[in-house]
């Protein structure tokens, strides 16, 4: 389960401002052994600052910061989570619109080792 209520706190011509927490909880009732991670049991709680940059009325960037804890069944004690994300979406009211996103996370600290992942997607698309 994921819950991630947001309040917008500034809308302003260029820069719009909001803040939110983040939680989500989910486990698997079974630990295969095929290289994924399926704890049993994970919590993740942060706090998410969004920041959208408006370019142009057809161009925008929006930055999400989200900085808290985690924890699954390994842990003794919550350890540190955050993601950072960048994503542009350019075409917002155009038939095509490109969606691209670069994120960097920082999660799941073990005893036994840090992951850290980052993704870049790109997406065309066409609206109807």
């Amino acid at each position: 389960m994921n819950i991630v209520p947001i309040m917008d706190v500034s809308d302003a011509q260029y820069l719009n401002v909001a803040l939110g927490i983040n939680g989500l909880w989910y486990g698997f009732s079974q630990q295969l052994n095929n290289g994924y991670y399926d704890p049993h049991s994970y919590q993740l709680y942060q706090g998410v600052s969004y920041f959208t940059i408006k370019q142009s009325e057809d161009v925008n960037h929006i930055i999400t910061i989200a900085i808290g804890t985690e924890k699954d069944e390994t842990m003794i004690r919550p350890g540190f989570a955050a993601d950072f994300t960048l994503r542009s979406i350019i075409g917002i009211y155009d038939d095509w619109q490109i969606n691209a996103l670069v994120e960097q996370l920082f999660e799941i600290q073990r005893a036994f080792y840090n992951c850290k992942a980052g993704n870049i997607v790109s997406i065309l698309c066409k609206q109807h």
